[in-house]
């Protein structure tokens, strides 16, 4: 039986690369049907090809913003009706994505550009009923792509709102994972392999049908033998994933249940890669100290730290917020008698410094 220790290997610092998403589960294990929303989209998200998952990956990050106020919104908190795009009267969600978070290099544009046109065909209908009606959409309506400098360039996808607000309505539930995991394993397998256990992470163990994990996967006609798919599939996920330069936050040892010779179940014994996960609690203790200093040193309100939400979602920002605080303060000490609104002036600094947007 193979050591549940990963190599011994220096972790790489990945403070500044990690982008942990909150995701619902029913995207996770490709679910998507929902009484109100009528699609293929179920078994088209069980054979996303690597480049259609990155691009889901990548939609899903892009509009970790709005979570929390439609997580919000959904329990009718007032303050957050008013800035979620899901309370407004738009039809439309349109992400811009730079294409070098879609592509490892310019020589993958026709790949990105294959999987934004097949994600377009992906058929969806809904019945409005405001008007009325039954809708057919895409799980993406349309994209634009730049003609010159791509690679340098962004990417507007553009999603219908009822289809957006699937992608990020964790009111059922939500896995959390670093989307620069997903998005740069080598296979597709992995990326949702990877999803699915950061699903049981915190329970540390993750037990599963071995057909279903099939149907899951897109597998039902592939790789029948257990040997061809433990071959190609799952040793290549679990070493990829033991691997420290992966990045990844959790790794796995895979064994087996049978019922006499017959394998019944997959059992996956999910392990945090404790590097990441120090490196994870004090990225939110530095959060906290924020949030402390805003209520007690500058007055805000829940109001107030509601509209910085959307700068919390990368680690990146936290050191950078954490000085521009200190640096708003030493201000504000300065010139307090002229300043109206402390809470107010501190937000409008926050929100108007160009590196906390990058």
């Amino acid at each position: 039986m193979k050591s549940n220790k990963p190599p011994k290997s220096s972790v790489p610092d990945s403070s500044t690369q990690r982008s942990m998403v909150r995701q619902p589960n029913k995207i996770t294990m490709a679910r998507m049907h929902t009484a109100d929303l009528q699609s293929s989209t179920t078994n088209a998200l069980r054979t996303l090809t690597q480049y259609e998952n990155r691009v889901i990956i990548r939609i899903i990050e892009a509009l970790q913003p709005e979570v929390d106020l439609l997580e919000k919104l959904e329990r009718k908190e007032r303050e957050s009706s008013q800035l979620s795009i899901f309370n407004s009267d738009v039809e439309f969600v349109t992400v811009r994505i730079p294409f070098a978070k879609l592509a490892p290099s310019p020589d993958h544009y026709r790949d990105v550009k294959d999987a934004l046109k097949s994600l377009r065909q992906i058929s969806i209908s809904y019945d409005d009923k405001i008007k009325e009606t039954e809708v057919t959409t895409g799980l993406i309506v349309k994209f634009q792509t730049p003609k010159k400098d791509k690679y340098a360039k962004e990417i507007d996808i553009t999603l219908d709102k009822v289809v957006a607000k699937e992608l990020i309505n964790i009111a059922g539930g939500y896995t959390r994972y670093d989307a620069e995991v997903a998005w740069k394993v080598r296979s597709v397998y992995t990326s949702r392999i990877y999803q699915l256990l950061s699903r049981w992470k915190d329970l540390g163990k993750c037990i599963i049908p071995i057909e279903e994990f099939r149907s899951w996967l897109g597998l039902e006609s592939k790789y029948k033998e257990y040997r061809d798919l433990k071959r190609r599939i799952l040793t290549p996920t679990e070493e990829e994933l033991k691997n420290p330069e992966s990045g990844s936050d959790i790794y796995f040892d895979l064994t087996e249940k049978k019922n006499a010779t017959t394998i019944t179940h997959l059992v996956f014994t999910i392990y945090r890669r404790v590097e990441l996960q120090l490196e994870e609690n004090l990225l939110q203790k530095k959060k906290d100290s924020i949030v402390n200093m805003l209520k007690h040193h500058f007055g805000c309100t829940p109001a107030h730290l509601l509209q910085l939400e959307p700068l919390f979602v990368h680690a990146a920002n936290i050191p950078l917020l954490m000085d521009k605080i200190i640096e708003i303060n030493s201000y504000i000490n300065k010139k307090r008698d002229s300043i109206h609104s402390v809470a107010d002036y501190a937000i409008t600094a926050l929100l108007n410094t160009p590196s906390l947007h990058t």
